[in-house]
């Protein structure tokens, strides 16, 4: 086995030494809130971690990968997305919006995590 194929194999087998290819810098922030899927049921969910692109809800309630949904964070706001992928314990939602919405998200995001980091 040549070194290259064995650092790849390394590499696949922890996913902690896999780079992070994400758009968006995550925050790892608990935050309470609800959704409406594409029937409007509403369900809970709790935040694992957000960015201004995405986040990873915790919820006993998990829609197909691939439905549009509308997300009400408690702190944040509302923010439409679509599933992209499910967890052991929740689902990934991608948001869908536009670079102002963005920009607003991330400034919120750093704001809500310097809050809860320096006890402001």
């Amino acid at each position: 086995m040549t070194a290259l194929a064995r650092n790849h194999a390394i590499l696949t087998q922890n996913p902690k030494l896999q780079k992070d290819h994400r758009l968006h810098k995550r925050v790892e922030l608990t935050l309470r809130g609800r959704f409406l899927n594409e029937t409007s049921e509403e369900h809970s969910f709790v935040s694992v971690n957000l960015s201004c692109g995405g986040a990873r809800l915790r919820s006993n309630n998990v829609p197909p990968v691939g439905h549009n949904i509308v997300c009400y964070f408690d702190e944040i706001g509302r923010v439409a997305g679509k599933i992209v992928r499910h967890t052991e314990d929740g689902f990934a939602v991608g948001f869908n919006t536009v670079q102002s919405k963005r920009d607003r998200l991330a400034d919120k995001l750093i704001w809500l995590d310097n809050k809860d980091r320096l006890n402001l």
